[in-house]
């Protein structure tokens, strides 16, 4: 069961930092954004905007998700654990987000990008048709995406912007280190993989989900002219 499960995590990490890294060589400012290398006002409020936006609407996804579940499925307690983690945490982030300048106005008045209304619209059909997986293969490359990338850019927020504008962002890293989201997540994906032998299908979807967070930092780039 061991190897199994060792050979299934590999499969899914090696899926994810393919294509992770085509998406960074996608455009000239990915890669040194990913990197902390460089950064942008504009860019990185909309980002933690845009953040918080998703946090609270794949909330939403990830309660749906454990209703088609809770009941007959014992990895779904792994789901409501990390939606309950995970619950106001987009509320520290647009705590950041006024720090770096943004009215309340403002930022009642912002709407998702078009990029995040279609990844929410894809998780939410994708769990209508699959059941838990692809919400669970979501979160997990949310969660294992984040300690790779996140520290990075937001420590070069916080060199060129300060600390108040990256505080909640910095702590919201650390519930997640201490919480250790990616390590739970990476068991209740494993977990439903192996009994549902779904490893091709989760395969798929860290294909999909790669490619709308791409076209979401497209035109995030766009909006703010880069």
């Amino acid at each position: 069961m061991q190897e199994s499960t060792n050979s299934v995590l590999s499969t899914l990490e090696k899926r994810a930092e393919e294509k992770i890294e085509r998406m960074l060589k996608s455009h000239p400012f990915l890669q040194p954004f990913h990197s902390g290398t460089t950064t942008h006002a504009q860019l990185y409020r909309r980002h933690m905007v845009e953040a918080a936006f998703r946090i609270r609407m794949n909330n939403a996804v990830d309660s749906y998700a454990l209703s088609t579940a809770i009941q007959d499925d014992p990895i779904a307690e792994n789901l409501l654990v990390y939606l309950r983690e995970e619950y106001g945490h987009d509320r520290m982030l647009e705590e950041d987000v006024r720090a770096m300048g943004m009215s309340e106005a403002e930022l009642a008045e912002t709407k998702p990008l078009f990029a995040t209304d279609l990844l929410i619209a894809f998780l939410w059909r994708s769990v209508e048709q699959h059941g838990m997986l692809p919400a669970l293969v979501w979160d997990w490359l949310v969660e294992w995406y984040s300690p790779r990338y996140n520290p990075q850019i937001t420590n070069a927020a916080e060199a060129e912007f300060g600390s108040g504008s990256v505080r909640q962002a910095k702590r919201h890293l650390e519930l997640d280190q201490e919480l250790e989201h990616e390590d739970a997540l990476t068991r209740a994906v494993v977990a439903v993989i192996e009994r549902d032998g779904s490893l091709s299908k989760a395969e798929q979807y860290i294909d999909r989900f790669v490619r709308l967070i791409e076209l979401y930092f497209h035109e995030l780039l766009a909006e703010v002219g880069l």
